[in-house]
């Protein structure tokens, strides 16, 4: 999922959203990407195995 940085100028100026899954642990992480060099910003592993996909998940605003 692309997630545009809120001063963006440029289309590609911003980060991509990737869910992975650990088929050995069963434990899900979100990898954060420079959506322009596609290189790993941040990972942040996750104790569930989380479903594919991040489209189509919403919450109900607090």
């Amino acid at each position: 999922m692309f997630v545009p940085s809120p001063s963006s100028t440029a289309e590609d100026d911003g980060c991509v959203l990737v869910l992975a899954l650990n088929t050995i642990t069963r434990n899900s992480a979100m990898i954060v990407l420079d959506a322009k060099e596609f290189v790993e910003i941040s990972q942040a592993e996750l104790p569930v195995a989380m479903p594919s996909g991040l489209h189509g998940y919403f919450g109900q605003a607090s």
